[in-house]
């Protein structure tokens, strides 16, 4: 679960007599450990086994969160592959989903809110959207020349994964994409209360998952 590593998942989808492979390779880690890669066993809001078709890591800051403000993130790279290993699969319409951005907000006196984020591409115009009610809250940063557009969670937990719509994300991908690079992570405020502190992260559930998408 190192930076560098490379996972891969076969038959990820067909289209025509084309098959779809994809790779996951973790890029960096700031400020969060990768606790778990992929938690296959976890359970939705209902108790039910159903993340075997989602990509669903396990994150947590890489040390204690006290008095002090910090953020981290997971950052990954999804390729797709036709027919193997080697061949790029150019795509079109690609949707991605992030869900179950949520957060946590104690009478310890402090906000620990999820996050998700992807790059922009180089042409912009990603359509970023969160259902109408939502509880997210609109979350960007730039990294050099990367710009990162996304949303944080605010201060409902919600039990285990879930997929209810006030909680996740949606990123539709304007131009043809072989690739997406995202960052999950988390954004942690102090609010002195009480003079006590405490994170409430432990390793979070992350969970994201790809819609449709066709060849060009």
């Amino acid at each position: 679960r190192s930076v560098g590593s490379v996972w891969k998942y076969s038959n990820v989808s067909v289209i025509g007599t084309d098959v779809i492979n994809a790779t996951i390779t973790v890029d960096a880690c700031y400020q969060a450990v990768l606790a778990e890669f992929d938690a296959d066993a976890a359970t939705d809001e209902n108790d039910n086994q159903t993340l075997q078709a989602f990509f669903a890591p396990k994150i947590a800051p890489d040390q204690s969160l006290g008095s002090s403000n910090r953020n981290g993130y997971i950052q990954f790279t999804i390729r797709f592959w036709k027919n193997g290993w080697t061949n790029p699969a150019i795509l079109n319409g690609i949707n991605y989903s992030h869900y179950d951005i949520d957060g946590v907000h104690g009478n310890q006196g402090y906000w620990f809110r999820e996050t998700g984020m992807v790059k922009q591409v180089s042409s912009g115009g990603i359509v970023v959207s969160a259902n109408s009610p939502t509880e997210l809250t609109s979350y960007s940063c730039v990294t050099g020349s990367d710009h990162w557009i996304g949303f944080a969670g605010t201060t409902c937990n919600r039990n285990n994964f879930s997929r209810y719509a006030q909680v996740g994300a949606n990123f539709k991908y304007p131009i043809l994409q072989s690739s997406v690079t995202i960052r999950m992570g988390y954004d942690y405020q102090n609010l002195p209360a009480a003079g006590t502190y405490g994170d409430g992260a432990g390793p979070r559930l992350y969970a994201s998952k790809f819609e449709c998408f066709n060849f060009v």
